[in-house]
């Protein structure tokens, strides 16, 4: 099986898109599991 092309500046931009969407999911006031979810998407960034 072949291994799939990822071009660093994706990981990147990918990256980016996960740490602003923690920020933006930690904002919200009225959520559940706001914080967890919050780690896991900065864990993942």
């Amino acid at each position: 099986m072949a291994q799939p092309y990822v071009s660093s500046p994706r990981m990147v931009a990918n990256s980016l898109s996960a740490m602003l969407a923690a920020i933006e999911v930690y904002n919200k006031p009225r959520m559940e599991y706001r914080d967890e979810v919050t780690v896991l998407l900065i864990v993942n960034a």
